[in-house]
C-alpha cells in the first residue's frame, strides 16, 4: 500500500481521508480490503477472519466503505496510541461517555457516520460483541434505515446498555430486534395490531398497540430509567411534535438519546421546527441533522434529554 500506510502510524481521520480520497482510485472493495488487512495482520483471531470470509461472498453485507470504517474502529480499539481513549465527559456523565464523547464531538473524525461505525468498531473490539451479528443488523436492508443511521442506533445501544429502550414505529421489527442486543427489555410502538407479529419471538421485546404518543406518556411515566428512545412512528408534523413531547413531559434519571428518523420529510421537519425548543430546557443537547437524509427521507435527529444538568455540545 502506497507509502507503507497502516493504522498505527496516522491518526484515523487522516486513514478516512486516504481511502475516500479519489485520486487513490480504491474501489470499495479494496476499501474494506484495505482494513481488514490491518487488523487481521496483526491478530488473525477466528471471528475476524470470518469478516474476511464475507468480503469473498458475490455480496458484502455492507457497502465497502462503511465496511472499513467499521473495521477500521476493531483496528484502532487495539492500538494504546490510535484508540479512542475514555473522553472528558466521562467523569461527568459516567462510563458511556467514555464512548459517546466522542460522538457528539467532532474533535477527531469530522462525519458523523464515520464517527458511528469507528465508536461501534471499537466497542465491537473492546466489549466481545460478536462481529458477524453486527455486520447482519448493519447489512439488513429490511431494516428501514441508512447504514449510518444503523449504525448509530446499535452504537447508542451498546454504550447506554439500556434498562429499557423504546422503539415507537415497529414496522419490521428490525430497530426493535438490533436494541435488544444490548438492552435489558425493549418495547415496540406501533399503531397497526399485526406489526406485533414481526417481534412476536424476540428475547426481552414486548410490543404495544396504539398511538406512539399515547403509549409513550404511559411507558416512560412508568419508567423513568429508560434512557433510549428512537421515534420512527407517525410521520406527519402534529404527530411527530406530539411524540417529541411526550418523551420531554416526563423526568428521567441521568441523560435520555432521543433518535428522531426521517427528520429529511417536509413533515417531520415541520414538526420537529414547531417543538418550542428554547422552552423545553430539559433538552441538554440537540442536533436536528446530526445525519443527513437523502432526497425527502431518511436523516436523524439526536436529542439528548435530562431532568438535571448537564448541558451538552451540539
Amino acid at each position: 500500500m502506497t507509502d507503507g500506510l497502516s493504522h498505527a502510524q496516522v491518526p484515523a481521520q487522516d486513514v478516512l481521508a486516504f481511502l475516500s480520497d479519489p485520486s487513490v482510485g480504491l474501489a470499495a472493495e479494496a476499501q474494506a480490503a484495505f482494513a481488514l488487512g490491518t487488523v487481521l495482520g496483526r491478530d488473525p483471531e477466528p471471528h475476524l477472519a470470518s469478516l474476511a470470509d464475507l468480503l469473498r461472498r458475490p455480496s458484502a453485507p455492507l457497502p465497502g466503505r462503511a465496511l472499513a470504517t467499521l473495521v477500521l474502529g476493531m483496528a484502532l480499539e487495539r492500538d494504546p496510541e490510535e484508540r479512542m481513549g475514555p473522553h472528558p465527559l466521562a467523569e461527568q456523565l459516567g462510563p458511556p461517555w467514555a464512548v459517546l464523547g466522542h460522538l457528539v464531538s467532532a474533535e477527531r473524525i469530522t462525519d458523523p457516520v464515520d464517527r458511528a461505525l469507528v465508536l461501534l468498531g471499537g466497542l465491537v473490539e473492546r466489549d466481545g460483541l460478536d462481529p458477524r451479528v453486527v455486520l447482519a443488523h448493519l447489512g439488513d436492508d429490511d431494516w428501514q434505515m441508512s447504514v449510518g443511521e444503523r449504525a448509530l442506533v446499535l452504537l447508542l445501544s451498546a454504550a447506554l446498555r439500556p434498562p429499557l429502550a423504546v422503539d415507537a414505529g415497529t414496522f419490521l421489527g428490525r430497530s426493535a430486534a438490533a436494541l435488544a442486543l444490548s438492552s435489558q427489555r425493549v418495547t415496540s410502538i406501533d399503531w397497526g395490531v399485526e406489526r406485533g407479529a414481526h417481534v412476536t419471538g424476540l428475547d426481552r421485546v414486548d410490543f404495544r398497540c396504539g398511538r406512539a404518543a399515547d403509549v409513550l406518556d404511559e411507558v416512560l411515566a412508568a419508567h423513568p430509567e429508560c434512557n433510549l428512545v428512537v421515534l420512527d412512528a407517525d410521520h406527519g408534523a402534529e404527530g411527530i411534535a406530539a411524540e417529541v413531547e411526550a418523551v420531554l413531559r416526563h423526568p428521567n434519571v441521568g441523560l435520555r438519546a432521543v433518535v428522531v428518523h426521517d427528520v429529511d420529510m417536509p413533515s417531520c421537519r415541520a414538526g420537529l421546527a414547531s417543538v418550542p425548543w428554547d422552552d423545553r430546557p430539559q433538552v441538554r443537547g440537540r442536533s436536528l441533522d446530526f445525519i443527513s437524509g437523502t432526497g425527502g427521507t431518511g436523516g436523524v435527529a439526536l436529542l439528548w434529554v435530562a431532568s438535571e444538568d448537564p448541558t451538552l455540545p451540539t
